[in-house]
């Protein structure tokens, strides 16, 4: 027959558990302290930024063309400083719509207004490399490990218009930032003169293919005259060299005269 443990031992016992009971509390909050700082840090850091949010978004007026009529209403003259003409969203194609959110946000339609994926990977990241390294958005952007690829531009449609005989331009102007050492997916913003030289095609090309007014010789020249526009409204003559200006590891390519013209390494960056 066992022994009825006395009143002592079982208050023993009591204080055992509670003192084993404080110290897991202790070794738990100690555990939970990080989290709760990591926590504490991304709500501050939100209810700052929303703070800083103005109550009305200001958008600027965006610049239009104007035109002037004579007196029976016929076009005189068309001025613009920009060529903008303003419609409603709902006079622009749903696809077009759809391809600049994709550019942005390939998932945009599958997770709705909040990515959850995405701001959980970038809180993590975030949150090892002490500072805002990504975004909430579903691009994540990472440098290749082989290094950039010249023919990454080429396989956005340039090959695929090529093959199918169609006369195609590729134009890859130099960028404005680091990234052009880098192979990172849909960025790689254009430098003020490489936009320069990206319009001075795109006019050439027009007058071409869509005015029929020049010859597609002048698509070939490696220097371009340019009319820089000013903050002042004048616009001031310039010269703009090809090779400078494009890029120095992405290939810029032109197949043009139906085949006549085949040059899918204009720099000669690797292609």
């Amino acid at each position: 027959m066992s022994e009825r443990p006395t009143s002592t031992r079982v208050l023993s016992h009591l204080g055992v558990m509670v003192v084993v009971s404080a110290v897991l509390g202790v070794l738990v909050a100690g555990l939970a302290i990080p989290f709760a700082g990591v926590v504490g840090v991304s709500a501050r850091n939100v209810a700052d930024t929303m703070d800083n949010l103005p109550e009305e978004l200001e958008t600027e007026q965006l610049s239009q063309r104007s035109t002037i009529l004579d007196v029976d209403g016929n076009v005189l003259a068309t001025l613009y400083d920009q060529n903008r003409v303003e419609v409603p969203l709902t006079q622009v194609s749903r696809k077009m719509v759809k391809a600049i959110v994709a550019v942005e946000d390939a998932r945009f339609y599958q997770h709705g207004a909040l990515d959850l994926q995405g701001t959980i990977r970038a809180f993590i990241t975030n949150t090892a490399q002490s500072g805002t390294v990504q975004g909430g958005s579903s691009i994540t952007p990472q440098p290749s490990p082989q290094g950039p690829d010249p023919r990454r531009e080429r396989a956005t449609g340039y090959d695929a218009w090529r093959d199918a005989g169609v006369d195609s331009m590729l134009v890859v102007p130099r960028a404005s930032t680091h990234l052009e050492y880098t192979d990172i997916p849909l960025v790689l913003p254009a430098s003020r003169w490489g936009q320069a030289l990206t319009s001075a095609y795109v006019q050439r090309w027009l007058e071409h293919y869509l005015k029929h007014r020049t010859s597609v010789r002048t698509l070939l020249a490696t220097k371009m005259r340019y009319l820089e526009p000013t903050s002042s409204g004048e616009w001031v003559p310039v010269v703009l060299r090809r090779d400078p200006l494009l890029s120095f590891y992405y290939c810029s390519a032109m197949h043009l005269g139906r085949g006549a013209i085949d040059d899918g390494d204009l720099t000669d960056v690797g292609c």
